[in-house]
C-alpha cells in the first residue's frame, strides 16, 4: 500500500492552511518534512500532485482527486476509531432494524435523531418489510431488532418483545346486500374490540 493516512493528512493540511509552511506549523513539523512527505508520495504514486511553476504551489487535477477521495478515507478512519472505542464500551457497531410498512419509517425519524445525539458510535440501518417480513428478517439474520404490529411472536426463536405504543386500525369490508356483517367470520363480527372500528363500504 503506497498511500498512508499520514500522507493524506499532510495533503489535507496543505490545502486547508494554504501553504506548506502553514501545514507544517499545524502538524508541528518543520517545512522541509512536509515537502519531503509530499515528494515521497508523488514518487510512490508516480504522479505530480502539485504544480510548483508559480509563486505558490497549486494542486494538479490528480492532486485534487487524491485530496477529495483521501478526505473520505480520513473521515472513515476517524469513524472507525470511534466505533471501535464504543464497541469496547459495550455498544454495537451497527444495529439493523426491520420495520413493518404499517408503521412506516418516517415515524421513527425523531427517535433515530435522538439516538444519534447520544454519540454512541452505533450506526442504525432501517429495513422496511411487508407483513411477516420483519420476523423473517430476524430469523434469517438480516435484522437485529424488529418493529411489528401483529403482536404475534414466532415460535422457535429466543425472542423478547416489548410494547412500544398503541396502533389503531380500521377494518374495512365490502358491502354484501342483505347480509350486513353476517358474512364476516364470527370472531370479527362479534368481537367487542372491533366496535366502532368496522366500516362497510356501500356499492
Amino acid at each position: 500500500m503506497k498511500l498512508t493516512l499520514e500522507s493524506l493528512q499532510v495533503l489535507d493540511a496543505i490545502d486547508r492552511r494554504g501553504s506548506f509552511a502553514a501545514a507544517a506549523e499545524e502538524m508541528h513539523r518543520v517545512p522541509s518534512a512536509i515537502t519531503y512527505s509530499i515528494q515521497q508520495l508523488e514518487e510512490a504514486l508516480d504522479v505530480l500532485l502539485f504544480d510548483r511553476r508559480g509563486h505558490r504551489a497549486k494542486l494538479t487535477e490528480a492532486g485534487r482527486e487524491l485530496l477529495e477521495e483521501g478526505r473520505q478515507l480520513l473521515r472513515a478512519a476517524a469513524d472507525l476509531e470511534c466505533r471501535v472505542r464504543q464497541v469496547a464500551k459495550g455498544w454495537e457497531a451497527e444495529l439493523r432494524i426491520a420495520v413493518t410498512t404499517l408503521v412506516g419509517l418516517e415515524k421513527l425519524y425523531g427517535i433515530v435523531a435522538e439516538f444519534y445525539e447520544e454519540n454512541t458510535g452505533t450506526r442504525l440501518r432501517l429495513l422496511q418489510e411487508v407483513l411477516g417480513g420483519t420476523w423473517d428478517a430476524m430469523s434469517s439474520g438480516r435484522a437485529d431488532l424488529a418493529i411489528d404490529t401483529s403482536g404475534i411472536i414466532p415460535t422457535g426463536g429466543a425472542y423478547t418483545a416489548r410494547p412500544l405504543g398503541r396502533f389503531d386500525m380500521l377494518l374495512v369490508a365490502a358491502h354484501v346486500a342483505g347480509l350486513g356483517v353476517g358474512w364476516l367470520p364470527r370472531w370479527i363480527a362479534e368481537r367487542e374490540a372491533w366496535a366502532g372500528r368496522l366500516a362497510i363500504l356501500e356499492p
